[in-house]
């Protein structure tokens, strides 16, 4: 079925939208999440109060709302992977994911990888997903061993890949994530190749 095409009106409102979701999540980033005052966001975007509760509920619906798009990315960033084969293209999704999520900046990191986080606490079906392919891909391939159960090795390696998360928040993010999350998964799956 075509998509509907929007109106002058449509696409102005979904413009705002943006605006306002996209200038909370810069303000996040510069001041985090808790400093950000609803205020300040539709100072910034020159809007009142009122609109922003036109869009969002909350500043929580844009926590949610980042969650999702970064869900959004991440799928999609699965589907472009490249690698000569299954190991390297799981390292490679990992460490990009690994790498878009630090872009946010550590203030908000720390303010979202919290145990009491609900979006946090929920497993991403879809990023777990993406991750169960590329393990299908490796074990019909020959290149993964069959008897380890693949639920099994997708947990083992997301766990790992938000410890590594959960460590460079804790250590004021002195090291390069990407690299990092390159390494340990690299020696995770040595555990899951075949001989």
């Amino acid at each position: 079925m075509p998509e509907k095409k929007l109106n002058r009106r449509q696409q102005q409102a979904l413009e705002t939208k943006n605006k306002i979701f996209e200038t909370a999540r810069r303000l996040f980033r510069e001041h985090g999440i808790t400093q950000t005052s609803i205020q300040m966001i539709v100072s910034e975007v020159g809007v009142s109060i009122g609109t922003f509760y036109l869009y969002f509920k909350s500043k929580e619906e844009i926590i949610a709302a980042i969650y999702s798009t970064e869900e959004e990315f991440l799928v999609n960033h699965a589907k472009m992977i490249e690698g000569d084969n299954c190991r390297e293209k799981i390292i490679n999704f990992l460490a990009g994911n690994a790498k878009h999520i630090a872009e946010d900046g550590l203030e908000v990191l720390r303010q979202l990888y919290q145990p009491t986080n609900p979006y946090l606490m929920k497993r991403s079906p879809a990023i777990q997903k993406s991750l169960t392919e590329l393990l299908q891909e490796g074990i019909a391939s020959g290149e993964l061993k069959a008897g380890i159960p693949i639920d099994e090795m997708s947990d083992c390696l997301m766990q790992l890949s938000c410890g590594i998360i959960f460590d460079y928040i804790l250590r004021d993010g002195e090291y390069d994530i990407e690299s990092r999350t390159r390494t340990y998964i690299g020696y995770a799956l040595e555990g899951f190749l075949c001989p």
